[in-house]
């Protein structure tokens, strides 16, 4: 019989009929919608402008714990690179700094006046051109023919901002915009915050330049963005800055069950962990800005899709209404998710009337388009020697002294969350006989909507003295990867246990079709992971709960005198993090990830780390208390054999 034989017979389909790969996903959108019909409730309770405000800085300050506070704007002033005179108006190519050290690449799109124009702060969504992108381009001609300034600058990682891109090789270590954010964003979830809060500092420092310029009327200030723009947009009328007068968020405001109904993609700063517990929605943007004249754009092809945006827009216009506050205005275009010429058209005779700009500036003159090379403030890369990336002022982060204390507080709490425990009732779903050694396979609920499965392994005679238990990331997916090490433990009369938790294995979630791999970013388990990241919870979270309760398990159900433990890769610190928590066994052996043993610290402190199937094994804040080699240590104190291969 050749050795990895006994793991070939791993073929039991027992989906069909526990539903195991539809059940994580509804576990998760339930308790998430649950979440927002209390905020449902919430909204449609508000009768008087104190109940509003009060609901506003409620929402305002959970939304600050969610990013990780109001980041520090740097104390500089913005610097004018130079200035091309396009006929009607001047566009001025400015760089100036958000958070210390982190440079931003603009450009100010300015009418020819004697007296100071008013202004619209505009953001761009993805777009790997950035600022230099044919419809932004076009947002701003648009704002600068009615006499408006516009003040248009990069997001991180596009534009001239592309942080990841190597000059030697011409190529970028990790792909721009959302790809970028979200690598930046692990980094981010670890300490505790989201690549958001970088993005914030580029809207404050922006806001704080644009003030500065002698030819901007401070006071009369707005702000629109499509898409990722639109996020940054929702997000300033959210912080509620008096200086900003009017927003027309563009293809963003929808409604949080409608959107995430489809598993629709979003990436870091995007996601708000834990704001859906304060019944948060998207509603909740517009009674932020009620006092404010506020424009909707609204793309009825949108993915981002319309039903939930008129949702929103019904229940905000309620509490509004009953405040005695502006009623948001709402324009609609049958286009696809995009700044169409038309809503360019529509957001600057808007702003023109809300912010009374002097649309006879330059009626005559020549407002040709600046071409993409012009928009360039440092010839096209602000190299990443000059400027901070987000992924680098995460990197800056360095936790306090650990302590078993507090990782153990957090732990219960980040891991036990709100999930109920159930007496596990392990059903056999498979049994066979391979010459010498008997395989047994169970399923069993640890708790509601989470699925387990294991597959057992014994000699068909004699006893046993000790439970050897197999974590890996593939489960018994990839069980022949394991027949060297299971080999070995049967004929040392040791029972071999392989574990999948209702993310590995037979009990993984089935692909939702992105599109992108199953455990990569913007995979299905990228998007299970951001569904537990707004109510407050992690997919890594689970993976702990899962292995505290299948340790307990076996050591309940096959008393053997001794558990051994083998993890691999990214396993390694669900193990330890369980092993914290309960402590039943007696030696585990850690497999590396490549050279080394996966940690937080080193997720944090590399630049481009390997961030496959990384989402799903983040647990938010945990850096602040724990690493790998912390673990090890405490384990090894408690009595715990620790050996590292």
């Amino acid at each position: 019989m050749e050795k990895t034989d006994i793991f070939k017979s791993e073929k039991e389909n027992f989906r069909w009929f526990y539903s195991s790969g539809a059940r994580l996903y509804e576990g998760l959108f339930s308790s998430c919608v649950r979440l927002c019909e209390k905020g449902k409730r919430e909204r449609r309770a508000i009768k008087s402008r104190e109940a509003l405000e009060s609901r506003c800085e409620r929402i305002k300050a959970a939304f600050l714990r969610s990013v990780g506070g109001m980041p520090e704007i740097a104390d500089s002033e913005a610097k004018i690179i130079s200035v091309a005179d396009k006929g009607g108006y001047f566009l001025k190519r400015v760089v100036f700094e958000s958070l210390k050290g982190m440079f931003v690449t603009a450009n100010l799109y300015l009418p020819k006046s004697d007296k100071p124009v008013p202004a619209v702060l505009t953001a761009c969504g993805h777009n790997r051109k950035g600022k230099g992108a044919e419809a932004y381009v076009n947002v701003c001609v648009s704002l600068v023919k009615k006499g408006i300034a516009a003040f248009i600058f990069d997001p991180s990682d596009q534009g001239e901002r592309l942080g990841f891109y190597d000059e030697k090789t011409g190529k970028e270590t990790v792909e721009w915009g959302v790809f970028a954010h979200s690598h930046a964003n692990i980094k981010f979830l670890l300490q505790g915050a989201t690549v958001a809060k970088c993005f914030i500092a580029d809207i404050f420092a922006a806001l704080k330049a644009l003030r500065s310029f002698p030819e901007v009327d401070g006071e009369r200030l707005g702000m629109t963005g499509c898409s990722g723009g639109g996020t940054q947009t929702a997000i300033t009328m959210l912080l509620r800055p008096a200086c900003v007068k009017a927003y027309a968020p563009c293809c963003y405001l929808t409604g949080w069950e409608e959107f995430n109904a489809g598993l629709q993609a979003q990436d870091g700063e995007q996601i708000f962990p834990g704001l859906l517990r304060c019944g948060f929605d998207y509603a909740d943007f517009l009674l932020a800005a009620c006092d404010k004249d506020v424009l909707i754009l609204g793309a009825k092809m949108d993915f981002f899709v319309i039903e939930g945006l008129y949702r929103s827009i019904k229940e905000a216009e309620k509490a509004i209404a009953a405040a005695g506050g502006k009623i948001p205005e709402l324009y609609t275009e049958d286009v696809s998710h995009s700044y169409s010429p038309g809503f360019a058209d529509k957001a600057a005779l808007f702003f023109a009337k809300s912010l009374k700009a002097d649309e006879t500036i330059g009626s005559d003159a020549d407002f040709a388009p600046p071409e993409e090379k012009e928009t360039f403030c440092c010839g096209g890369l602000l190299s990443a020697r000059r400027s901070l990336y987000p992924c680098d002022a995460a990197a800056e982060f360095s936790p306090e002294e650990y302590s078993e204390k507090k990782a153990k507080a957090f732990l219960r709490k980040s891991v036990y969350f709100f999930r109920k425990p159930l007496l596990p009732v392990k059903k056999i779903v498979g049994d066979g006989l391979n010459g010498e050694v008997k395989r047994r396979s169970y399923v069993w609920l640890s708790c509601d909507k989470l699925l387990n499965h294991a597959s057992v392994y014994e000699r068909a005679v004699g006893s046993t003295c000790a439970n050897v238990l197999i974590f890996a990331s593939e489960g018994t997916d990839n069980a022949e990867k394991y027949a060297d090490l299971a080999e070995k433990a049967l004929k040392e009369n040791k029972r071999v246990i392989i574990f999948d938790g209702s993310l590995s294995g037979k009990t993984a979630p089935d692909d939702i079709g992105t599109g992108y791999g199953y455990r990569s970013c913007y995979g299905t388990l990228f998007e299970y992971n951001n569904l537990a990241l707004w109510r407050g919870d992690s997919l890594m979270a689970i993976r702990i709960y899962e292995a505290i309760n299948f340790i307990n398990l076996i050591k309940n159900d096959f008393p053997e005198k001794n558990t051994e433990i083998i993890a691999f890769g990214k396993e390694v610190l669900t193990v330890l993090s369980a092993l914290l928590l309960c402590g039943k066994a007696e030696k585990v052996t850690l497999y590396k990830d490549g050279e080394e043993l996966f940690s937080y610290g080193k997720t944090v402190k590399i630049r481009d780390f390997d961030a496959y199937d990384a989402d799903s094994y983040v647990l938010p804040n945990a850096y602040r208390y724990f690493d790998t080699d912390f673990l090890i240590k405490t384990l090894k104190e408690k009595g715990i054999s620790v050996i590292v291969r």
